[in-house]
């Protein structure tokens, strides 16, 4: 009896998460670029830059001794490290957040050498209230696959160094996907979102310089013309369950936790210390998600596509 009730409760919260989700949009969030460009080149090519002082507390300041700011296209910033702390850095980094083709193709033709060192790949899961926001990131933290991940991190708010309170939001890492509670970045409170400002979970994969190139993105020029949202993405994200093994639980029973919630990888990865030989052979896809699964198939299908139009439509005004 214990058993029925378990199974229909989890049926009841994907139902109720999922029947919730009111928009699924694409994005590709922080964009960071390395090239061998000095600070007097990088003024020469991008024009006056506003210099950061030593208090800044962006973490790149660590391996780099200058930060500066450029607004670009569309009021896009910039931000600008230069003068390498360490011998076997990029002489610089430049980072842009939520970039237009446009904008782009504006850095490419001012700094042509430029390389992909990450890009951020996102789908926003937009939600009818901060209440469904909290259903569904429950219910992705106990289904949410990512092959070979075997960190995990929970914290409230992005950063543990911040006061951890319940009212914050909430972040999942597993190795470089992020699922996060927030809201819109006009309500941010320091580093998170408080609950009554939430309206979206986001699912966020960190595409390092290796994948990005392992999938055609060797430099900036490539990624104008296409940034591969599908084949990066959509392989590393996952919502299974495991069957067909006496040792694991089902979906109807208890999963090990990660700060008190069920967690699919949190088991897997306890199973793999215990020393159980190929746990990955019980895994099998969670029934209940197909009609999500096709939404953001099609949701980033059209994004890449989007991408490419884009790039094509940008090339004939430059050209003109």
């Amino acid at each position: 009896m214990l058993v029925r009730i378990s199974k229909y409760t989890w049926e009841r919260k994907k139902l109720l998460a999922l029947g919730e989700i009111t928009k699924i949009e694409g994005k590709l969030h922080r964009n960071i670029f390395a090239g061998d460009y000095h600070y007097k080149e990088l003024k020469e090519r991008l024009g006056n830059m506003k210099i950061e002082g030593d208090k800044d507390r962006n973490y790149r300041k660590r391996n780099y001794e200058g930060m500066a700011y450029r607004t670009w296209c569309n009021g896009e910033k910039l931000s600008i490290f230069y003068h390498r702390r360490v011998p076997f850095l990029p002489k610089c980094i430049i980072e842009i957040s939520y970039p237009s083709i446009e904008c782009l193709t504006g850095l490419y033709e001012s700094l042509p050498d430029l390389n992909s060192s990450s890009i951020e790949y996102t789908l926003d899961l937009r939600c009818s209230s901060p209440v469904a926001v909290r259903r569904l990131f429950n219910v992705l933290l106990k289904y949410c696959y990512v092959p070979r991940a075997s960190k995990l991190k929970f914290y409230r708010g992005h950063s543990p160094k911040n006061k951890q309170t319940p009212e914050l939001n909430r972040t999942y890492y597993i190795g470089n996907m992020k699922i996060y509670e927030r809201g819109e970045d006009k309500s941010r409170w320091g580093e998170g979102w408080y609950r009554r400002e939430l309206n979206r979970v986001r699912v966020e994969f960190k595409a390092n310089s290796r994948v990005v190139r392992d999938n055609g993105i060797n430099s900036l020029e490539d990624l104008t013309r296409n940034c591969h949202f599908e084949t990066i993405f959509l392989p590393r994200f996952h919502l299974k369950i495991f069957r067909r093994s006496a040792i694991l639980p089902k979906e109807n029973e208890e999963y090990a936790k990660l700060h008190k919630h069920e967690s699919f990888q949190q088991q897997l990865i306890e199973a793999r210390e215990r020393g159980m030989p190929n746990p990955n052979q019980y895994i099998f896809d969670a029934p209940g998600f197909e009609g999500l699964r096709e939404k953001l198939v099609i949701r980033v299908r059209t994004f890449d596509r989007n991408w490419k139009r884009d790039s094509r439509l940008n090339t004939r005004k430059t050209v003109a």
